[in-house]
């Protein structure tokens, strides 16, 4: 029997738990309703996290923990510090450090192969007449300890970054870096990771508004010719190397820019969101969540056997109501809206945007791979019932 430690998990992380794997959660008040129907002697209550690290040490104690594991983007650097301070398998505080830092991680990288895209901190910047004037526009603003896409900006001009500093405030520039955009195709790289080698990976595509940072859809697996999918795959493999990350799911998103070279953008020790995870669980059969389990005692992850060959996430900018899609493969342009339609070829659903005004999305799978502009046409045609 392993023993697992997860930190702040979801209902994902609960219905992934292996047979042979005995799993306590470790939760902040705010995020403990989620596995509210798991044991309720295994889950264990912080309240800050001196009284978590505690708590860890008396489970680890009694019953002699085997590994530390969290999926949640704030709380990693907290289960990194037990694990640490536990010396049980965890990610390192370094990892952790140089991967949700992204200025870190800039850093960490400046002398390798990775050090490709210009950047800077905005308190230098901002305090240096001669980098400000040397700056190539249109440029990425970004939050350093940030997730996602909050956050981030995209500024065409020196005009625009000047507004950008005035509404900042100097005392909240050390809190933000400058990035070079780059032109080019955003793939996000999908890893699962056993003692600090890849065991599987795959792209996935990503479709953006020209000069946007929030994504419309996502095509799994993208659709790229062998050498462009060697070359992303042994960046990525170079980096997690470098990086020294020993298992477990890795979300790396790349640029392949218009004159074909990689650039990083960032990497994660966690799977990709915007229902990518249940993209790679659906089509490659690996369920990121269960790989982080089996990964993290040093065993295999398991595969399932799955029909589907591809999958595409589009997201909704409106408002509406659930609707399902019957998608015949033969005529994507001439598709029709029903309710709860199931069908041989493929499978859609959709849902709405949620009363905090959150972007509601549709899911599809796809017994073979579809060009995704005709995919994406076929998204926008949907009705949203108001």
């Amino acid at each position: 029997m392993y023993r697992v430690l997860v930190l702040d998990g979801n209902r994902s992380a609960l219905n992934a738990i292996p047979i042979g794997f005995d799993v306590y959660f470790l939760q902040s008040l705010e995020r403990n309703s989620l596995v509210s129907d798991h044991a309720q002697d295994h889950i264990l209550i912080y309240r800050d996290k001196n009284e978590a690290v505690n708590i860890a040490a008396r489970l680890h104690r009694d019953f002699k923990l085997d590994s530390v594991l969290c999926f949640y983007e704030f709380s990693l650097e907290l289960a990194a510090t037990i694990a640490d301070s536990l010396s049980i398998t965890g990610h390192s505080p370094d990892v952790i450090k140089r991967t949700r830092n992204k200025l870190a991680m800039r850093e960490f990288f400046r002398d390798g192969i990775f050090d490709n895209v210009p950047f800077y901190n905005v308190l230098d910047i901002a305090t240096d007449e001669h980098l400000l004037s040397g700056l190539s526009y249109p440029i990425v603003i970004k939050p350093i300890d940030g997730a996602g896409s909050a956050g981030v900006k995209i500024l065409d001009d020196k005009g625009a970054l000047k507004t950008f500093l005035v509404s900042t405030g100097p005392e909240d520039y050390a809190d933000y870096m400058i990035e070079q955009f780059i032109n080019g195709t955003e793939y996000s790289v999908e890893a699962l990771v056993l003692e600090g080698e890849i065991y599987h990976i795959e792209l996935t595509r990503k479709f953006k508004y020209l000069n946007q940072t929030v994504e419309i859809a996502h095509q799994y697996p993208a659709i790229v010719n062998s050498s462009i999918r060697s070359a992303i795959t042994q960046f990525v493999s170079r980096m997690i190397q470098d990086l020294k990350i020993q298992f477990g799911p890795v979300h790396t998103e790349v640029i392949l820019s218009d004159s074909s070279e990689i650039h990083l953008v960032e990497t994660h020790t966690r799977y990709g969101g915007d229902r990518i995870w249940l993209m790679t669980k659906d089509v490659s059969g690996f369920g990121p969540q269960e790989a982080g389990y089996f990964t993290s005692v040093g065993l295999p992850p398991i595969k399932t056997d799955t029909a589907w060959k591809s999958a595409f996430v589009y997201f909704h900018h409106g408002p509406g109501r659930i609707t399902s899609v019957d998608l015949q493969a033969t005529d994507l342009q001439k598709a029709e809206v029903h309710h709860e339609i199931e069908i041989n070829t493929a499978k859609i659903h959709s849902i709405p945007r949620s009363s905090d005004d959150r972007f509601g999305f549709s899911y599809a799978k796809f017994r073979k791979p579809h060009d995704p502009s005709a995919l994406l046409q076929m998204f926008k045609k949907i009705i949203l019932l108001e």
